[in-house]
């Protein structure tokens, strides 16, 4: 089984972050560097608005952030963004590569990650799904989408937030 696979089992918190949010790339990778010390132990940095080739310094910081707590590191939708920046996955939506496709591509032990509204949605080469709504019963870890207050709660299960700088106000 793939180690990254496994640690699924036994992770509760996943954040994303949107560089659209903060004021500048090191107030971003700041709020993300406490999330990290506290607890998160998946980063999806969101792609949308994103120039990788003007903005790679940062990108690489934001890998070698995650890397120094041992969390993973995931790129929504870019998938040769995620394979060349050496991410541990991707995350893709509707409209994206199919996971399948990426699969092939990719490879095993790449993490392919699926936001979906419902269960009939998961495609059969996804390793974690996150969702609005709570999802049981499925095979693969689900973390369900919920507000920033809720990170520091750990009776919620396996939890989605996107960071703003407010998480460092909690």
């Amino acid at each position: 089984m793939n180690i990254n696979k496994y640690r699924f089992l036994h992770t509760k918190k996943y954040v994303s972050v949107n560089l659209k949010n903060f004021a500048s790339e090191g107030q971003c990778l700041d709020v993300t560097g406490f999330a990290l010390n506290s607890g998160a132990d998946i980063v999806e940095l969101i792609s949308e608005g994103l120039n990788f080739s003007i903005q790679e310094n940062f990108v690489r910081k934001f890998r070698e952030l995650t890397s120094a707590f041992d969390a993973l590191f995931l790129i929504s939708s870019r998938t040769d963004a995620a394979m060349a920046f050496c991410a541990d996955g991707v995350v893709v939506s509707e409209g994206d590569l199919n996971p399948c496709m990426i699969r092939k591509l990719a490879g095993e032990n790449f993490i392919i990650g699926q936001k979906i509204s419902s269960k009939k949605e998961l495609s059969c080469d996804t390793d974690i799904a996150i969702s609005s709504t709570i999802i049981s019963d499925t095979e693969i870890p689900v973390f369900c989408k919920t507000e920033l207050a809720d990170f520091f709660s750990d009776s919620l299960g396996k939890i989605a937030v996107e960071l703003t700088p407010e998480l460092l106000q909690h």
